[in-house]
Order: structure tokens, then C-alpha cells, then sequence
């Protein structure tokens, strides 16, 4: 038998509660509970409307207070009269247990705190459509804050990405994968940006630099304690410095390792440094200012190594005096030179690599990048970058879609040199464009252009033109419905005479189509 504590205390419960502590999911009490409420008229003869009807209440009264996730805690009280008089009546008991159950009586009586809710985390691997934009987006530098520093520290970090990883959704090392990062972005395309980057980096390059200067702070592998920065701030050579760079070495190794390992700052790192790679190549080919110099040369890999007696691997296109040079080397990839390294852009011209090699001699192999024609991110995203290649014949241009040289319509892009107003039109032809007098004009040698003709606005005058096959059709179908319309009564009634007609008609306009 229940005490009088634990019958007081249940019925202070809530009725939903108390409900399904007496229901249970077994037929039985289902049963009972049907025939309190419903005369004792068994279940099976229910109409099976009044049985939807009862599941429902069952799930979304009783059951659902149970199975319902809680948003809120809420305060119970618990009484405890009933086991007060129960003490009462039990003799016997000493001083410390009645002090002890007393005290356990006092905390009963408090409520019940409520537990911290965790935050839900957010899944990298989820699609997301809509990303909320970042309050208060600012493009306005801080005075006190080095923005270079901090472009040239994300440089160096997507650096080691673009030279040393790899495609990692579909391979396990980097000898597997048949293309490198700086030959183009991943193939096929992210299936969705990481939504983090996204937010800030679609807000304003400022806002983007913010946020990734907080991100490559928590990094291992600095920029400034990379084996090449050092030996260029300390002026090192191989020659009389071999053990400050070894041991410099080292360390930026043992970073690297850790990196490697714990791969900051995320586990979704590949999807990260991707994204952000798209975000500030399409930067660099928008012209954003503050990419146009970086203050330091950028030719190294960020892999620690020393290149050679200067420090840096020495690539023609790491040269930072030409604005945007470093900013395309580090964040997007060379499709007019899809190799590691060069010494000269000789060496890219003649590889067989280059796309404008097959079908032009050494001397007509250059290959150049227009940042303007490069500014759509969509684009960028799907390895659509638009390069030009010199086409000996004039008139001909570079097609990054068909991959060979395509004739130039100067008349639809305004290039040609017609007097439209005095009668002339543009004619494209192969590799140029001619002037000829439009309809109704001719030439006159004499003035030297093209005049109206009024011989051939004589000959138009009386030329009129031929009834088409359709306004032919027409005119039969009215005839025959005029024909119709003639009957008695201005009824539409068909006799002996019409109905040949009318047959022979629908098979001759079959006929003609």
C-alpha cells in the first residue's frame, strides 16, 4: 500500500501525467480506459471514424506529453505533510534522523532549477541555402589594424593548400589524385560552400579578412614561423647560418605535423580553405585595392623549405612589384601555366601544358589572364576562367569555350567603320567586315557613297506580293462558311450539294500542309 506522502505527492501532479501513469501502451488498459469513457462498449465494434478518432487523443494528449521534447523545466512542488504525520505516528525514531529528514523536507520544497539547454551545432556537412548576413557588414578599415600582415598570413595559409593538398572527398593521398590545386579549383565543385565562410566573405572583404584572421590565429603554422620568413627578416644564408636555419627548420616542421594532424581549424578543413580560396580569387579578379601589393615577395610553398640561397623558390610569377601577382598566385589557380614552378615564363610558354602550345610556333604561344573577364563567381566555382592566347591572323580572337581562335563579328560589337546614316550597313566576313549599301540604295561612284534609288523604289511600286499558303487556306474556309450560311433560315444545314464540297476542301488542306 502507497503511504500518505506518495498518494499526497501524486496528486499534485499534472493530469497528463497522472493520465498516462495509469494508461500504459498495452490493449488492457486501453481497453479499460475505453469503457470508463464509453459505457463499456467494447473496442472491436467501434466504427473505425471513433477509432482514428481515439488514437489521435491518445497520441496528441496523453502520449505526447511524454514523447514531446521538453523546451522548458518546469518548477514541481512536492508536498510532504503526509509524510510528516507519518513520522509523527512512527515512535521510536532518534533526534538526527528526524533533524535529516527535515532538511531533506526544505530542499523538497525548493524548485527544481532549470538545466542549461546545450546549443545545437551546426553540421558542415548540411547544405545551406539561406545564410544570415553578418550585422552591420563594414567596409571600412581600422586605422590601428595592419591589414597587410593580416593578407599576407591568409596568402601563406591558402598557399599550403593550393601547393600541398589535395582532393580530399575523393582521395586518400596526394599521389592518387591525378590534379594538383594549382592547376585548377576541384573538380567537380564543392556541392556547397562552407556556410561560415560564406556569411562573412559574401558581406564585404573587409568582414571576410576579419573573420579568417581569427580563424589562422589558431593555427600551429604561422606565416612568420615559416623557414623562409625567417632566414629573409634575419638575413640568413646557407653559407654561415646552416644550424639557425636546420633548427628553424625543425620547428616549422614539428608545426606542420600538428597541423596535419589536428587539421585546425576545422575537420572540415578541405571544404574551408576551398571556399575560401573561391572567395578571394574572385576578390583578386574584382580588383579589390588591397590586394593589388603585398609588401613582401610570396614565392614559397609554405612548406618550410628553403628553395634556394635567396629563400624562396624564385617564380617569375611571385613577382610582387606587378599589382595582383601574389594575390593570383596564392589564391587562384594558373590555367595558362598549370605547373608548380617556373623560373621563366619561357618555360611556360614552350611546356606542352600550356593551352595555347598545339598549332602555334614558339614565338605565338603567350598566354595571358584578363582579371575583368574573370569576375563572375559561379564561374570561378566551376573552373570557368577565361584565358587568351595570340592568334596570328587578324580578325580572330582567343575562345576559352571552343579552345582555338573564332572570327570577331566587328559588326555586332561596333567595331567597323560604316556610315549607317548615309545608307550603308556592316557585313561580317571571315576575319573582317565590309560596307555595302542596305535595300534601296546604291552606290554612286561619283559622290563616292550610297544614294537612294528610285529606279528600284519604281520596280518595288508595282510588285505586290503573292497570297501566302495561309491567307489561301483562309479565304477557302470563308467561302465555304458563307456558302453554309446561305441555307434557309440562316440555318447551318448541309444538303447534297454542299457536302461534296465541304468533304473534298478538309482533304485538300490535309494534302497541302
Amino acid at each position: 500500500m502507497p503511504s500518505n506522502a506518495e498518494t499526497r505527492s501524486r496528486l499534485t501532479l499534472p493530469a497528463a501525467v497522472r493520465i498516462f501513469k495509469y494508461l500504459s501502451c498495452s490493449r488492457v488498459n486501453i481497453r479499460r480506459t475505453e469503457q470508463r469513457r464509453i459505457g463499456h462498449r467494447k473496442y472491436g465494434n467501434w466504427p473505425p471514424t471513433m477509432r482514428i478518432i481515439w488514437h489521435a487523443f491518445l497520441h496528441l494528449c496523453v502520449f505526447g506529453a511524454r514523447c514531446a521534447p521538453e523546451r522548458t523545466t518546469l518548477p514541481i512542488t512536492i508536498s510532504t505533510s503526509g509524510a510528516a504525520e507519518d513520522r509523527e505516528r512512527r515512535p521510536g525514531e532518534d533526534e538526527e534522523q528526524a533533524k535529516k529528514e527535515e532538511e531533506e523536507e526544505e530542499e523538497g520544497q525548493k524548485e527544481i532549477e532549470a538545466v542549461p539547454m546545450t546549443e545545437q551545432v551546426m553540421n558542415p556537412n548540411i547544405k545551406i541555402t539561406d545564410v544570415p548576413d553578418v550585422d552591420e557588414a563594414s567596409e571600412e578599415w581600422d586605422a590601428d589594424w595592419d591589414k597587410n600582415k593580416v593578407i599576407r598570413d591568409v596568402a601563406y595559409y591558402i598557399r599550403a593548400h593550393k601547393f600541398r593538398d589535395y582532393d580530399r572527398r575523393y582521395y586518400k593521398r596526394l599521389e592518387d589524385s591525378p590534379s594538383r590545386l594549382y592547376e585548377e579549383f576541384p573538380k567537380p565543385p564543392l556541392k556547397s560552400l562552407h556556410w561560415e565562410v560564406r556569411r562573412y566573405c559574401d558581406a564585404s572583404f573587409v568582414e571576410c579578412l576579419k573573420y579568417l584572421e581569427t580563424i589562422i590565429k589558431s593555427t600551429a603554422l604561422k606565416r612568420e614561423d615559416d623557414t623562409v620568413t625567417i632566414v629573409k627578416e634575419q638575413k640568413w644564408n646557407l653559407a654561415d647560418n646552416a644550424k639557425q636555419i636546420q633548427a628553424a627548420q625543425k620547428d616549422c616542421q614539428a608545426a606542420q605535423r600538428r597541423d596535419d594532424l589536428t587539421m585546425p581549424p576545422f575537420q572540415e578543413r578541405f571544404q574551408w580553405r576551398t571556399t575560401v580560396s573561391y572567395y578571394m580569387c574572385w576578390y583578386t579578379m574584382l580588383g579589390v585595392p588591397e590586394l593589388s601589393i603585398f609588401g613582401e615577395s610570396c614565392d614559397n610553398y609554405a612548406n618550410c623549405q628553403v628553395e634556394s640561397p635567396g629563400a624562396g623558390n624564385e617564380d617569375s610569377r611571385a613577382d610582387d612589384t606587378i599589382p595582383y601577382a601574389c594575390a593570383l598566385y596564392s589564391f587562384c589557380p594558373d590555367h595558362c601555366c598549370p605547373m608548380k614552378h617556373i623560373r621563366d615564363m619561357t618555360d611556360c610558354h614552350q611546356s606542352q601544358d600550356n593551352p595555347c602550345y598545339a598549332g602555334n610556333p614558339p614565338e605565338h604561344r603567350a598566354c595571358s589572364l584578363n582579371r575583368q573577364e574573370n569576375q563572375d563567381l559561379l564561374g570561378l566555382l566551376a573552373n570557368q576562367i577565361n584565358i587568351s592566347c595570340e592568334c596570328r591572323e587578324p580578325g580572330y580572337e582567343w575562345s576559352s569555350r571552343f579552345g582555338l581562335c573564332v572570327d570577331v563579328n566587328e559588326c555586332t560589337r561596333g567595331r567597323h567603320g560604316c556610315a549607317m546614316e548615309q545608307g550603308e550597313i556592316c557585313m561580317n566576313l571571315a576575319g573582317g567586315y565590309e560596307c555595302v549599301c542596305k535595300f534601296g540604295y546604291v552606290y554612286d561612284d561619283d559622290r563616292g557613297e550610297c544614294v537612294f534609288s528610285s529606279d528600284i523604289e519604281e520596280m518595288l511600286s508595282g510588285w505586290e506580293e503573292e497570297p501566302s499558303v495561309e491567307e489561301t487556306k483562309r479565304s477557302l474556309i470563308e467561302t465555304i462558311v458563307k456558302t453554309i450560311a446561305r441555307a434557309p433560315g440562316n440555318r447551318l444545314a448541309f444538303d447534297r450539294a454542299i457536302l461534296p464540297i465541304v468533304i473534298v476542301a478538309n482533304f485538300w488542306l490535309f494534302f497541302i500542309d
